[in-house]
C-alpha cells in the first residue's frame, strides 16, 4: 500500500504552490495556515498600534520640555526609552532604502512573514511591559 500521510496530497489545491515562503517540504493544513495568518495579522495590528502610540508620545515630548526631561532622566521611563530604541532596530530590518532624511521606503511585512513577525511580536511584548512599568500606580 501507499504510505502517504492522511491529508497529504501532491500538487493541486489553491495557490498552486507558486511561492514558497520557507524550505518546508510539507505544506501545513489550510486551517493551520489560516490560524497562522490570523495570528500574523494580530501581531501586525498590535505593532502599528504601538508604533502609532510611540510616535504620538515622541511628538508630545518634542513640544513639552517637562515631559522630555522626565523621559530622558527619570528611571521610571527607562523601559520606554529602551523600547523606542528597539523599535528603531525592528524598523531598520524593514527599511529598503532612504531617499532623503525624511523619505524612507519600507518593505511591507505580511501576516505570513514568520521571521519578521517573531521580531515584531517580541517588540510588542516589550512595549506592553514598558508601558506597564510607567503606568503602574506607585
Amino acid at each position: 500500500g501507499d504510505n502517504t500521510a492522511e491529508g497529504e496530497e501532491e500538487g493541486g489545491g489553491e495557490g498552486g504552490g507558486e511561492q514558497k515562503s520557507s524550505n518546508d517540504d510539507i505544506t501545513p493544513p489550510i486551517n493551520q495556515q489560516n490560524e497562522e495568518a490570523t495570528e500574523g495579522q494580530r501581531i501586525l495590528f498590535d505593532f502599528f498600534g504601538n508604533l502609532d502610540f510611540l510616535l504620538a508620545l515622541v511628538e508630545e515630548v518634542a513640544i513639552d520640555t517637562a515631559t522630555r526631561g522626565a523621559l530622558k532622566e527619570d528611571t521610571t521611563f527607562r523601559g520606554l526609552r529602551d523600547v523606542i530604541k528597539k523599535c528603531n532596530k525592528v524598523l531598520e530590518l524593514m527599511l529598503v532604502r532612504r531617499e532623503r532624511k525624511y523619505t524612507l521606503m519600507f518593505r511591507i511585512v505580511g501576516p505570513k512573514d514568520v521571521k519578521m513577525l517573531k521580531k515584531i511580536s517580541h517588540w510588542n511584548v516589550r512595549v506592553e511591559k514598558a508601558l506597564g512599568g510607567v503606568t503602574q500606580d506607585g
